[in-house]
């Protein structure tokens, strides 16, 4: 199956950044731990993109202060509680100070997002969008051992996604990465790919999330590097 691949690369909590302005009210250890970021998600998504030439957005701040993988009409882009912590500047907010909050830090990386692949569709209708998004998780939730090395999130009955997810899990499979398909998480649960499904013509648009083990974080150039191995027989086109 050849198609005239486009890739983007989206890594939504790449940073436990706090704007200057704004007092979350959680301890400094909190903003450390995986509560408020994803850890060697930022490494990974700048090794594939910048080999595949991709646009690469980066999440600017904490996902406490905007989760900008969920919708943005889902309550917990802005969470009242993250992972079990409470968020006090979050707790209470009035229907208003919400909005403010995902109109500043929320609405303007999912708008760009968007236009770079409504940017990359229009120049050729039979050009495809592969939408990587990155993320890590933890080697151990709620006290369950999660043995897998990366998870690849995707609807399977979206026959362009199936297409791409297959190649990346064969291949990470020969490279020896222990990857699961649609584990830790769904890949139909809330997230930035799932909203932009609804969007996009699912021949035109993959939206695959991938999740790294935060149990690897010592070796994550090299797992970048596998992953990027996974998908460097596309290349991004002008």
């Amino acid at each position: 199956m050849h198609h005239d691949w486009f890739v983007l690369v989206t890594v939504e909590h790449a940073s436990n950044a706090v704007p200057e302005d704004l007092d979350l009210r959680v301890p400094a250890e909190v903003l450390e731990t995986h509560v408020a970021w994803d850890p060697g998600a930022r490494e990974v998504g700048s090794i594939i993109a910048a080999d595949l030439s991709a646009p690469l957005f980066l999440g600017r701040y904490t996902r406490l202060v905007a989760d900008l993988n969920r919708s943005p009409d889902n309550p917990a882009s802005v969470p009242e509680v993250a992972f079990g912590v409470e968020v006090p500047a979050n707790i209470g907010l009035s229907a208003d100070a919400r909005a403010a909050r995902l109109r500043r830090y929320h609405v303007p990386y999912w708008d760009r997002v968007a236009e770079t692949i409504d940017g990359a569709l229009a120049v050729n209708p039979a050009r495809c969008v592969l939408h990587l998004s990155i993320h890590s998780f933890t080697g151990e939730f709620a006290g369950e051992i999660r043995k897998m090395s990366m998870g690849v999130m995707l609807d399977p009955s979206r026959q362009l996604e199936r297409h791409a997810a297959d190649l990346m899990l064969h291949r990470l499979e020969r490279l020896g990465v222990h990857a699961v398909e649609n584990e830790p998480y769904t890949g139909l649960g809330d997230a930035i790919t799932t909203a932009l499904r609804s969007r996009f013509p699912e021949d035109r648009y993959a939206g695959v999330q991938i999740e790294i083990s935060q149990n690897h974080l010592d070796e994550i150039d090299a797992l970048g590097h596998r992953l990027l191995a996974t998908v460097e027989w596309l290349k991004a086109v002008d």
